[in-house]
């Protein structure tokens, strides 16, 4: 008898319990219904170091895309879609939106962070991020990048290959301290510029980078010392060599 009092009085807490969460959820659905917008919150996250977007802008493209926001009941705020709209912007990553009891409205954006600078011969620029996601330039900070010029061809693989090859030199302090430029020629060789530019390097199509940063590391170590000036470009297009062209 004891026994099954005891459940009983374990499935009436149960029940009660639950029934307090759902009398609970009921009022809080009933009270946000009556709660205005108030206050809009951006918040742009890594902006310290990428400036392509302002909260002014984000405000104004949603203003534009969904509508005005404050003084509407939060509610009637999709978050969802606000979400959607604000993805449609290329250098944004992505986004979260949500409200809270206090009538505030939320807005976290991340920013596409670029690894490189990209500008053509017509001089149209974007940026690329680190999957090879290209977007417009934003903004009027310029970030410190890699810049590539020249040729650009239209092709993922070729930008997939060439983000590869930046990270190869941002990940090492020397070629990263050392190398500021790529250019690409017509016939598609690519062209490190160092940060002296008294010198150019003709590092070819795209591969073979570890050997052929092993001879440029060679050439500079041993060679370079004893011929400041001599040369004005080396080449380590062609496998196991370093061509070297005189300054006239």
């Amino acid at each position: 008898m004891l026994k099954v009092l005891k459940y009983f009085l374990v499935a009436l807490i149960i029940a009660a319990i639950g029934a307090y969460i759902y009398m609970a959820a009921r009022l809080n659905e009933r009270d946000r219904k009556d709660i205005v917008c108030n206050e809009i919150s951006i918040v742009i996250q890594n902006d310290d170091e990428c400036d392509f977007i302002r909260k002014e802008d984000i405000a104004e493209y949603i203003t534009e895309k969904y509508g005005e926001c404050a003084g509407r009941k939060i509610s009637e705020i999709d978050c969802g879609e606000l979400e959607n709209i604000l993805s449609g912007i290329d250098a944004i990553k992505g986004c979260e939106c949500y409200t809270d009891r206090s009538g505030k409205l939320n807005i976290e954006v991340y920013q596409r962070e670029p690894v490189l600078r990209i500008v053509n011969r017509e001089g149209k620029g974007w940026y690329s991020d680190a999957n090879g996601y290209l977007f417009p330039v934003y903004g009027s900070h310029v970030p410190r990048i890699m810049a590539v010029t020249g040729d650009i061809p239209d092709s993922d693989e070729w930008m997939s290959g060439l983000v590869e090859l930046n990270g190869f030199i941002s990940s090492d302090p020397y070629w990263k301290n050392m190398i500021v430029q790529m250019d690409i020629e017509g016939n598609g060789d690519i062209v490190l510029i160092p940060q002296d530019g008294r010198m150019k390097i003709i590092f070819g199509k795209l591969g073979n980078t570890k050997d052929k940063f092993y001879r440029i590391k060679r050439f500079y170590d041993s060679v370079l010392p004893v011929s400041e000036g001599k040369y004005s470009e080396i080449s380590v297009k062609y496998r196991d060599q370093i061509v070297c062209k005189k300054t006239k």
